[in-house]
């Protein structure tokens, strides 16, 4: 039986994606292995700031049933709160 959509979770999974195509320039996944289990690697030649990493670390882990907005805001806050 197929897993329903989860929309919200899937826009932050992409989001993350996305943050660390536009920080470094690669993709994070080059196998579909890798996409389920979650592994990637930051470039070392490429200075990413380390609350950078941490959200999109977030993003590859989250579990969202609220709107995207909702849970991006609380991802950042959370980030930033010393």
């Amino acid at each position: 039986m197929r897993k329903k959509y989860s929309g919200p979770s899937v826009d932050i999974w992409a989001m993350g994606v996305l943050l660390f195509v536009m920080l470094t320039g690669f993709i994070p996944f080059d196998t579909p292995q890798k996409v389920v289990d979650v592994k990637y690697a930051w470039p070392e030649n490429i200075p990413v700031a380390s609350n950078a990493k941490e959200l999109i670390s977030r993003c590859f882990q989250v579990r969202c049933f609220q709107s995207v907005f909702d849970c991006v805001v609380s991802l950042a806050i959370e980030i930033v709160q010393p």
